[in-house]
């Protein structure tokens, strides 16, 4: 049987890592995308930026009513309580909510990394976009789309996709765990 997952983004990197993760745990998927554009553009906090990938799930249950599966992955900047130094006192971390047609609901979040100061002070201060501000800084473009900020941050080590199929994966754990997680 295939497993119908509906993902509130038409953003590339987000589609293939929840595809990746759910022909992990079901096998055969069918993903279909629609865009979600009541989001903030920079979610600033973790109940922005968990609202925002719920929201994102919800729109995609809604938009196909014939999904088993509506799927939400938001990134936003966390605030780390209590640090002195302003540019280690946020992270840049993914949320996701995957929401099932019964309504069984998990939630799960990515690492999370520092980002330059530059860019954490265009964000916070100025309100733009992590590649907007990440592009007019250093150079790079659609970063978003593709291999995301963190590629170029760790050297080509770890990217987007790799961000997204981890916070997909823990928000399946209620799925892949019925017995522990009774709704």
């Amino acid at each position: 049987m295939t497993v119908k997952v509906g993902v509130g983004s038409s953003n590339p990197v987000k589609l293939e890592g929840v595809r990746r993760v759910f022909e992990h745990f079901y096998g055969d998927v069918e993903i279909r995308s629609t865009p979600y554009t009541n989001a903030p553009r920079q979610p600033v906090g973790a109940e922005q930026t968990i609202m925002g990938a719920y929201l994102r799930a919800k729109h995609s249950l809604e938009a196909f009513p014939q999904s088993d599966f509506g799927v939400g992955v938001e990134a936003g900047i966390l605030s780390i309580p209590r640090v002195p130094e302003s540019w280690i006192s946020h992270l840049n971390t993914q949320f996701a909510v995957v929401i099932s047609r019964d309504g069984r609901t998990g939630v799960g979040s990515s690492s999370g990394f520092t980002l330059p100061k530059p860019v954490l002070d265009d964000i916070l201060m100025l309100g733009k976009e992590l590649d907007e501000s990440f592009s007019e800084k250093y150079g790079y473009t659609d970063l978003g789309r593709t291999v995301g900020v963190v590629h170029t941050l760790t050297k080509g080590f770890v990217d987007r996709f790799k961000l997204v199929e981890e916070c997909v994966s823990l928000a399946l754990i209620p799925f892949l765990n019925p017995d522990l997680y009774p709704q």
